[in-house]
Order: structure tokens, then sequence, then C-alpha cells
């Protein structure tokens, strides 16, 4: 894995942000698609904004990371079938974040599962195998911090040895058990890169100022690479401030 060393490092956190996200999966030789390259896109908490209209054009797989709807007052009846309308060629992958959780983490899964054909992994890994080659998605069930990477271990351990995997986490707190067993990429969310900054200062947020430990954008650990979306909605205030909603489209290379 290629992880770039550029950036500023925070001892307290032993982690190092990155400027670039360039994650090689190796080994393995999971192959760009005909006709693109393959991107992998990233993203979390939709709110009420309509999602991109289908994507399967351009997208080899959409990931979300958690926080799909935002309280228990959410009529999923009426959000879920807006939802179901972002697709990708070989699928749309997600996890469960702590507002999912907070609005009944079955109730939104019954939901999913009733109107798309997403693929919620609930301590679950899927396999996507393109022209013979397979890549494998470890998705994390959402847990209180504390306990949010509990499972890692036992669910890494279930990857075939020597082929390449990506660790979909709503919080980006589990770094350092993704590190500590070989996890090459986690995606994650959570943050909303502190959906409020002061404009032009964007390190001075709100996740800065609740000490989260991640913001947004690329982190690296003993060669364990973190991307952190800002997300597209809001929590709590419908408003963001100085932080850009934003979908990631990571591009996996293999070597």
């Amino acid at each position: 894995m290629d992880v770039p060393r550029g950036g500023v490092s925070c001892g307290k956190f032993g982690w190092q942000r990155c400027g670039d996200l360039q994650a090689r999966l190796t080994p393995g030789s999971y192959p760009r698609p005909t006709g693109g390259e393959g991107p992998l896109s990233s993203g979390t908490r939709t709110g009420r904004r309509r999602p991109p209209e289908g994507g399967e054009g351009w997208a080899a797989h959409h990931c979300l990371t958690g926080d799909l709807v935002d309280s228990p007052a959410t009529d999923l009846d009426a959000w879920m079938p807006e939802l179901a309308r972002l697709t990708a060629r070989h699928g749309v992958f997600a996890v469960l974040g702590n507002h999912d959780r907070r609005a009944g983490a079955d109730r939104v899964a019954a939901a999913l599962a009733r109107w798309s054909g997403w693929r919620l992994l609930r301590d679950e890994v899927a396999t996507i195998e393109v022209a013979g080659a397979r890549l494998h998605l470890v998705g994390l069930e959402e847990r209180p911090e504390g306990r949010a990477a509990d499972a890692l271990p036992d669910l890494v351990a279930r990857v075939p040895g020597g082929e390449p995997f990506v660790v979909l986490a709503h919080r980006p707190s589990v770094l350092p058990v993704a590190a500590a067993v070989g996890v090459p990429l986690v995606l994650a969310g959570h943050t909303h890169g502190g959906q409020l900054a002061v404009p032009g200062v964007p390190r001075l947020n709100v996740a800065r100022l609740l000490r989260l430990g991640f913001e947004a954008g690329c982190y690296a650990r003993d060669g364990t690479l973190l991307y952190v979306n800002r997300g597209l909605g809001t929590s709590g205030q419908r408003l963001r401030i100085g932080v850009p909603r934003e979908i990631s489209v990571l591009t996996l290379t293999a070597t």
C-alpha cells in the first residue's frame, strides 16, 4: 500500500495527516472495469437533499458510511425510495451510523431491504468479483465509542489471505485497531467535517472543538490509510458553514 507521508503529524493521536489519497491494494489484481477507471465513491449522511441520479455509468461501487437517516422521526417510507435511486455497476454498500442506531437500527435496515437493492453490511464481509479478480468490503456494525472496532479483528480474519479488502466503518476512531490488524484502507464518516467552521479557517470547526481526533480527509497510521468523508447533509441545526458537502471518488489500483 502506497501511503503518502507529507502533511502534519499528530503524535497525541498516533496518526499522520496526508495531503493526498493514493491507496494501492497489495497483493491482488483487482482490475479497472472496461470503459473506465472503476472509482469507488464514499459518502455519509444524505440528509434530505436528493441523491445523485443513478450513478451506475461512472462508479464501480458506491459506499456509504452511516447516518442514512437523522432521527427517529424520519419518514422512512418517504425517504428510502429517494435513496434507492442511487445505483452503481457493482452495487451500493452501506453501514449504519450512530443516528441510524438512535432511529432504530433494525427499523432502518428493514426499510433499506424493502425499498432498495443496497447491501447493508452489519459485521459482514461482501465480496465483489470482476473479471476473475476479487475485492472484499468489510462492513462494521455501529457501536458506541470505545467499542466501535470490537468486531474488526474477527471480520478481517474472514478475508482470504493475500486478497485486497477495504473496511467501511462509521467512526474514524477505529483507526488504531485497523492499523493493528493490517487493514490497508478504512472509509469512515461521523464527523461531518465539523459541519460548522470559521469561514476561511476550516480547521477551526466543531469536530476539532469536540476533540474527536479526526475531522475530514486522509490520515495514516502504521501503513493503514483512513479517509473521513464530510458527508452531504446535516445533524441538529439544518445548516453547514465553512464545511462543504462532499462525495469522494476513490480509485483503487492493484500493484
